[in-house]
């Protein structure tokens, strides 16, 4: 019997990574990245149990900023884009959906995905956007 790709009102996709139990893993939200780059990379670091201190994961960030990433596509493109659009490394802003997606939209997603928000701290258990 084949199985087709979940439907666009599941969370299936995400609650794949959380429930897997053969290989460890991490959720890591893109939020807390940018607000914490050096202590969530760290923490990262040492899930994954590289070899690598504080120093390193500073450097690396640094070589990561998010204009250097947009000024070098650019220059040169960037190849594994996964789309057609103009460029892959638009904005890196925190909430940024919230100046582009239609209320309506926001409202199906919310629909469709309540419980991983919730679970991932994306929305109030009342229903609140946070």
């Amino acid at each position: 019997m084949a199985v087709g790709p979940p439907k666009w009102g599941t969370s299936h996709h995400v609650k794949s990574w959380g429930s897997n139990q053969d290989i460890p893993t991490k959720v890591v939200r893109y939020e807390d990245m940018k607000m914490k780059p050096a202590h969530v990379f760290l923490d990262i670091v040492q899930f994954l149990e590289l070899p690598y201190g504080e120093q390193e994961v500073k450097s690396s960030l640094a070589k990561c900023d998010f204009a250097n990433l947009q000024k070098r596509e650019s220059q040169s493109g960037f190849k594994d884009r996964p789309y057609k659009g103009s460029q892959f490394f638009r904005q890196g802003e925190i909430n940024s959906w919230r100046k582009t997606l239609e209320p309506h939209t926001v409202n199906r997603i919310v629909n469709c995905h309540a419980e991983e928000m919730i679970k991932h701290g994306y929305l109030a258990k009342d229903g609140t956007l946070v």
